[in-house]
C-alpha cells in the first residue's frame, strides 16, 4: 500500500473501531449516531477514492448513485420533509384528535418553510439595529437542533440492531395511559404483544419462558392500574398468570425502570438475573437511556407502531431527550452566544 492508501484507509478503519467499541460498550448512548455519522462519511470517501484508484464501473455506479440522492435532498429536502410533515400532521389530527402532542409535525413543517424566508429579509430595517445578528443566532440554533435530531435518529435507529438472546429471566412491560381509564390501549397492545411474542420464542427456544413484569401505576383519572390492566390482558392471551409480576406504583419511564428493577432484585434476593423490556418501537431508545440511568442492566425490543403515528411521536421522543440533556444544551448555546458575541464586538472595532 502507498502512503496515500494509508490516509484514506486509516482514518475511515479508525472511526469504525471507535463507533463499534462505542456501541458494545453502551447502545444507549446518543453518541453514537454522531460516530456512526463519521464513519459514513469516510467511507464514502474510501468509496470514491476506490471508484477512480481501481475505474470500477461498479462502484462508481454506486457512488453517482449516492452523490445524487445528496444532491437532491440538498436541494429540495427541505421541501420535502415540509411537505411530509405538514401531510402527516394532517392524518395524525384526524385520526386522533387535536391535541397539543398531535401538533409536532404540523410546527415541524411550519418552522421548516421559514427557514427558506427568514434570510430574506433585513432584519435591522424591520425590527432594529443588531436584529439581523440574533436572527442569524437563532437561525444557527435551528440548525444545530436540526443536526441534533439526525444524531437521534441514526442513533435510535442502531439501537434496533439489538437483537436479544433467548435467555432472559424477565421481560418488563412498560405502561402507558388506559382509555376511559380501564381499557387497554392500542399502543400498550403493541408492548404487550413484543413481549408475548418474546415469551413464546423463548418458551420454544429453551423450554423456559421469562416472568412477565407489568410496570405502570394508577392514574387520577384510571380505575386500576397500568400494571393490572396489562395483567389482565397477558392473561386473556394465555399468558399463565403465575408468570407474570405487577408493578403498580410507578409514574413514569424512569419509575418503571427503578421500581421494576427494585422489584426484580427483591425476588432473586441478590442472585443474578437477565432482563429485557418492551415498549414501543419508538420509545425503545429513550427507555433504554432511563434504564441506564436507574442502573438496571437492561436493554429493550420495541413493538410496532403505525406508520402515520411514528414520525410525531419521534419528535417527541427527541424533544423528551433534549430536556434530559438540557445542561449539555444550554451550556453549548451559552458559549457558542459568548464567542458569537465576542466576535460582533471585535469586528466592529477592527472596522
Amino acid at each position: 500500500m502507498e502512503f496515500i492508501d494509508y490516509v484514506i484507509y486509516g482514518p475511515t478503519a479508525l472511526a469504525f473501531l471507535v463507533f463499534l467499541f462505542s456501541y458494545l460498550h453502551d447502545r444507549r448512548k446518543v453518541s453514537n449516531g454522531f460516530l456512526f455519522l463519521i464513519f459514513l462519511f469516510f467511507a464514502l470517501v474510501v468509496l470514491t477514492y476506490a471508484a477512480f484508484t481501481y475505474n470500477s464501473l461498479f462502484l462508481t455506479v454506486i457512488i453517482g448513485i449516492i452523490f445524487l440522492i445528496l444532491i437532491f435532498f440538498a436541494i429540495f429536502g427541505g421541501f420535502i420533509i415540509a411537505g411530509a410533515s405538514i401531510w402527516n400532521a394532517r392524518i395524525l389530527i384526524r385520526r386522533e384528535g387535536f391535541k397539543t402532542a398531535n401538533l409536532l409535525t404540523l410546527l415541524l413543517g411550519i418552522g421548516t418553510i421559514s427557514l427558506f424566508f427568514i434570510p430574506l429579509f433585513d432584519w435591522n430595517r424591520l425590527l432594529f439595529p443588531g436584529a439581523q445578528a440574533i436572527v442569524n443566532f437563532g437561525l444557527f440554533i435551528a440548525f444545530y437542533f436540526a443536526f441534533h435530531f439526525v444524531i437521534y435518529l441514526m442513533a435510535s435507529f442502531l439501537y434496533h440492531w439489538y437483537r436479544p438472546r433467548y435467555n432472559k429471566d424477565y421481560v418488563i412491560v412498560l405502561g402507558s395511559g388506559l382509555i376511559q381509564g380501564y381499557i387497554v390501549s392500542p399502543l400498550l397492545q403493541s408492548r404487550i404483544f413484543r413481549a408475548i411474542d418474546f415469551y413464546h420464542k423463548q418458551e420454544k427456544a429453551t423450554g423456559q419462558p421469562p416472568i412477565l413484569v407489568f410496570s405502570g401505576g394508577q392514574g387520577p383519572d384510571e380505575h386500576l392500574s397500568e400494571a393490572e390492566a396489562m395483567r389482565n390482558f397477558a392473561v386473556e392471551q394465555g399468558i399463565p398468570i403465575e408468570q407474570t409480576r405487577m408493578e403498580d406504583q410507578s409514574t413514569t419511564t424512569f419509575e418503571n425502570m427503578k421500581f421494576s428493577k427494585a422489584l426484580i432484585e427483591e425476588e432473586t434476593n441478590g442472585k443474578k438475573y437477565r432482563a429485557l423490556f418492551s415498549t414501543n418501537n419508538y420509545h425503545v431508545f429513550r427507555a433504554g437511556i432511563y434504564a441506564k440511568w436507574a442502573d438496571f442492566d437492561a436493554q429493550g425490543i420495541g413493538g410496532k407502531t403505525a406508520l402515520y403515528y411514528w414520525p410525531n411521536a419521534m419528535l417527541r421522543e427527541f424533544i423528551a431527550v433534549v430536556v434530559m440533556h438540557k445542561k449539555n444544551h444550554f451550556i453549548f448555546i451559552a458559549v457558542t452566544a459568548l464567542l458569537y458575541v465576542s466576535f460582533l464586538i471585535m469586528s466592529r472595532l477592527l472596522v
